[in-house]
């Protein structure tokens, strides 16, 4: 199968994998040493050969040296030493990160606070990943037209793209919440079947996702790690304020703000009801 894979390195290299005549796939990754690149397993087609362009327009024989399918991880050697690569840090000491772990966020339906509690962040911290890249190559890929439901009344400019930031609604039981799609994958750029279509996800494995959902999105709805939940595309203007309204772009939004203070205005309405029947039953 032919490919793509496009590969940055530090310090404004840019380069281009490719098998075959025809590219198929796009896929980012980076030197981690003068000779190996990192980047995603679902990029790279087994047994390939892969010649590598960089941006200077010189060619190098690329191969693929490691792959773990289950962990998406490739690493591909080239023969020419590159000038520039990665160097990896301690995680232990990043801040600004969706921390997946429970007891570093906050995850209040009080107070409609789902995040990080090292840092406030500034974009909606309510969002999921599907299985469905539209675009190979720099094109639409051929099913685009007839599979993406709002795709002929979407700005279909150049670069822009019309799957990022849509809306879902997603089901846990008798509760749901909204979040936006920011991401390709998993596991897999292919699955339109799945994405718009009502046949199950490729990925039979129960190990893998299907959906891939952010912290926020697990704590509001109480979900473990493999649970199953349904979910729905929705328009814009269907999403009522929340949690999935606090942060981000639309926090700012006229029409949000206005949302907000109708809810806590029936918020202080429903606890002064309250309050006056407690004083009526004492007295």
């Amino acid at each position: 199968m032919n490919f793509q894979l496009s590969v940055f390195a530090i310090a404004g290299y840019f380069l281009t994998c490719l098998a075959g005549a025809e590219a198929v796939g796009n896929g980012t990754g980076f030197y981690i040493d003068r000779k190996t690149i990192l980047t995603c397993a679902h990029c790279v087609p087994e047994k390939s050969n892969i010649i590598v362009a960089r941006s200077d327009s010189k060619l190098l024989v690329g191969k693929l040296v490691f792959v773990d399918r289950k962990l998406d991880i490739a690493l591909i050697s080239t023969e020419e030493q590159n000038e520039f690569w990665l160097s990896f840090g301690n995680s232990e000491s990043l801040k600004l990160l969706d921390d997946p772990e429970p007891s570093n966020r906050l995850a209040n339906h009080e107070t409609g606070e789902f995040r990080p509690k090292t840092f406030v962040p500034k974009l909606n911290p309510f969002y999921v990943a599907l299985p469905y890249n539209y675009v190979s190559s720099g094109r639409y890929k051929p099913e685009v037209a007839k599979v993406i439901p709002w795709f002929a009344q979407s700005n279909t400019v150049a670069g822009k793209s019309v799957c990022k930031d849509r809306w879902l609604q997603i089901y846990n039981g008798s509760r749901s919440c909204y979040a936006q799609w920011e991401d390709s994958g998993p596991h897999g750029t292919d699955d339109w079947e799945f994405v718009f279509g009502n046949k199950p996800s490729k990925t039979s494995s129960s190990e893998f996702a299907g959906i891939a959902i952010s912290p926020s999105v697990r704590d509001y709805l109480g979900l473990r790690s493999g649970q199953k939940v349904h979910w729905r595309f929705v328009e814009r203007g269907q999403i009522p304020y929340g949690p999935w309204k606090k942060y981000g772009p639309e926090s700012k939004n006229p029409d949000s703000l206005t949302q907000q203070k109708y809810l806590d205005y029936l918020k202080r309405t429903v606890r002064g009801a309250q309050r006056r029947r407690l004083r009526a039953g004492r007295g």
